[in-house]
């Protein structure tokens, strides 16, 4: 009667406990490379243009006017990639239009906003609630932001007068002063 005890339970003693650990250890380890990695190349796609001249581009915003490098040429460009689905796109939406209402007069700065990944009706209808009314790219079939290397929303870029891409911002703008201090550096 000493020995009453349940030989498979004897035999198998919490065999199964560290295979357990162990699995979870090593899945939340590739779990953080991967989302490491996935990080960083985000960032190296989204700036690596910074610094080089901007890329070939060629497009027709809504309003009808045509729109490429040689006509930009000599002025400060700010392209805006957003969404109409993107809640910071929408934060920095009323901040953007009053940059443009203030930067507009003189005519040194044009401010162009693309939509991504969004379908027309709902890129036009933010358009329209947010009374945004500098030039934008709804209907963009994805080609401005391969040639710009986007991976997310909101993605804006900096141009010089000299057509160099000069800075990059991933995220909305928080006020107007941070977006005019920004757009300063290109002069």
């Amino acid at each position: 009667m000493e020995n009453d005890q349940n030989p498979s339970a004897m035999d198998h003693p919490q065999s199964h406990a560290p295979i357990w650990i162990i699995a979870l250890v090593l899945g939340t380890v590739a779990m953080i490379l991967f989302i490491l990695g996935w990080a960083v190349s985000k960032k190296d796609s989204d700036q690596s243009i910074v610094g080089k001249s901007a890329p070939q581009f060629s497009f027709i915003s809504n309003d009808g006017n045509a729109w490429n490098n040689e006509i930009l040429s000599g002025k400060v460009v700010v392209l805006n990639f957003w969404a109409s689905w993107c809640h910071p796109c929408q934060q920095e939406a009323e901040i953007l239009q009053q940059a443009w209402e203030d930067l507009q007069p003189e005519g040194k700065v044009v401010l162009i906003g693309i939509s991504y990944e969004d379908e027309p009706a709902d890129a036009l209808a933010y358009l329209a609630e947010y009374g945004i009314t500098y030039p934008n790219v709804v209907e963009n079939e994805e080609e401005l932001e391969k040639v710009f290397r986007v991976t997310g929303v909101p993605s804006t870029f900096l141009i010089n007068k000299e057509g160099i891409v000069i800075d990059f911002k991933l995220g909305p703008f928080l006020d107007e002063t941070e977006i005019l201090e920004w757009v300063e550096k290109a002069f």
